[in-house]
């Protein structure tokens, strides 16, 4: 794979400067200059302009960017790890509050770059971590299951097991025959 931009402002401007005036090819001028085709193309029909970012500037702020890392984060120590789609969703929605005009959810490499900055990474979900065994001591299994047993009850469901399902970062157990997405989680 070639070398990003293998060339100068300067040697862009001359390559235009003689395609223009004829004095040589594009093809010529791009196997001279190291200037791809296409590039040289671009610029001297106008569609890029020199010394202009490729690029257009982030829609999210930096505070935006770390409460999304921030958020991901979170969730992922609890159990819940985000896939890459539920994280392109809600950078569109956060985005979307601030610059209403963008449709569109993030790329995978806006993901790779985003994972990258706030050392998170992608993994296959474990049913059960080791850091999650370490701390269930009996006390945080009776709470539990007090807990399990109230919400039970409160919602009437003592006789109706069918509607009772088991959830974490995994999916609903190995019945749905789900495939596992790789999660967000801290590195």
């Amino acid at each position: 794979m070639a070398k990003y931009k293998q060339y100068t402002e300067e040697q862009l401007v001359t390559a235009i400067n003689k395609v223009k005036t004829g004095l040589i090819s594009k093809s010529k001028a791009s196997k001279l200059y190291k200037i791809p085709r296409k590039t040289l193309s671009d610029y001297i029909l106008g569609k890029s302009i020199i010394g202009k970012k490729r690029w257009t500037k982030t829609v999210s702020n930096k505070s935006q960017d770390s409460s999304l890392a921030n958020y991901v984060k979170y969730m992922s120590e609890r159990g819940f790890g985000l896939t890459r789609k539920v994280l392109q969703t809600f950078a569109l929605s956060v985005t979307q509050k601030s610059c209403p005009s963008v449709q569109k959810p993030p790329s995978k490499k806006w993901c790779q770059k985003f994972l990258k900055k706030h050392k998170l990474s992608l993994r296959t979900p474990n049913s059960l971590q080791r850091s999650r065994v370490a701390v269930s001591s009996q006390e945080t299994i009776d709470e539990y299951f007090k807990l399990l047993d109230s919400s039970i009850n409160k919602l009437d469901l003592q006789d109706k097991p069918s509607q009772i399902w088991n959830a974490d970062e995994a999916g609903f157990g190995k019945e749905t025959d789900q495939i596992k997405q790789k999660i967000i989680s801290p590195t």
